[in-house]
């Protein structure tokens, strides 16, 4: 009784596999689709973006700066953000200890602090590593 039950569900599985298979491409895919490039041209274009669309012919409406007048109310940059200099390294052409395995070299580049450093307010800023030259006087 076992082995009609998988017969069955086995010519189901075919027909439905033989029906998929029976339709052609140009029954699935669209005949003529806009190209990229008008789609592009749509997109960049206010003129196109706003057509067919009511009460909105033309270009948009340019919008006041909300901040415009607050920049002579806003604070002073109180904290200034202390320097981080990126430091770059070479490393050399070398074999891994283990395998032997050839490593070609390369250039990478990281901060010198893992994190971002304000100076205080009134604190002098200089550039990061200070003045060395008037260290040992």
């Amino acid at each position: 009784m076992n082995v009609p039950i998988r017969r069955a569900w086995l010519a189901a599985l075919t027909s439905v596999a033989l029906a998929g298979c029976q339709s052609s491409s140009e029954s699935v895919l669209a005949e003529r689709g806009p190209l990229i490039e008008e789609i592009y041209l749509e997109m960049e274009s206010p003129t196109l973006r706003h057509h067919g669309l009511p009460g909105r012919a033309g270009a948009e409406p340019e919008l006041e700066d909300p901040d415009a007048g607050c920049q002579e109310a806003s604070p002073s940059a109180e904290f200034v953000r202390l320097a981080n200099p990126t430091l770059h390294m070479y490393v050399y052409p070398h074999l891994t200890e283990i395998d032997r395995i050839p490593i070609p070299g390369y250039m990478t580049s990281f901060p010198m602090y893992q994190t971002v450093e304000m100076a205080l307010p009134g604190e002098p800023t200089e550039p990061a590593g200070g003045n060395f030259a008037s260290c040992g006087k």
